[in-house]
């Protein structure tokens, strides 16, 4: 959902608080996400724009990272055919209407509807929604948290953080004292 939280100002008409858009499914005032996923569980979460993906947002975010040996495992959308038929790329398509998880009995996309269930309730209701000129930079963290979660790296850096809540302070006066104690001569 497109948010102008804490702008000031509004491009659209307000909501009353805690209400919906009338428009449903897919529309202009959403922001689309593109979120991918491979086997060795690097993820990559990427806004693309308002409204549905295209194909030229498909591109943008994922062309760079892909070769001839990818496998592409999606949902029916025509923007993933075009994309595919366009780079030659081997598509799987499911079709969870048709009850379709499981391709071949190794191509699914259950991991990125995970990953997708996961971050709607960080963004909702961890951060509260967020706003959209900034929600990259909370994709930016999230594929960090998502990343390091089971790691003691995480548990580290979350944990020099409670402990020396005078982190900063201590920096700021050992780069002082460094520097103030250093005599220049001409």
């Amino acid at each position: 959902m497109h948010s102008e939280k804490g702008s000031g100002k509004l491009t659209r008409k307000s909501r009353k608080r805690g209400k919906q858009i009338k428009t449903r499914g897919i529309n202009k005032s959403q922001v689309a996400v593109i979120v991918t996923a491979d086997r060795s569980k690097s993820i990559s979460l990427n806004v693309s724009g308002f409204g549905r993906i295209r194909k030229e947002d498909i591109t943008k975010a994922i062309g760079s990272k892909i070769s001839k040996q990818t496998i592409l495992c999606t949902d029916g959308h025509s923007s993933f055919k075009s994309f595919t038929n366009e780079n030659n790329i081997e598509h799987h398509i499911l079709k969870a209407n048709a009850k379709e998880f499981v391709k071949q009995g190794k191509y699914h996309i259950q991991n990125i509807n995970s990953l997708h269930s996961r971050l709607k309730k960080w963004i909702n209701k961890d951060m509260y929604g967020v706003a959209s000129k900034y929600l990259q930079n909370y994709l930016f963290w999230f594929k960090f948290m998502e990343e390091y979660k089971n790691t003691d790296y995480m548990k580290s850096v979350v944990s020099l953080g409670i402990d020396n809540t005078n982190a900063r302070a201590e920096y700021l006066d050992a780069v002082k004292n460094r520097y103030s104690n250093k005599t220049t001569t001409f």
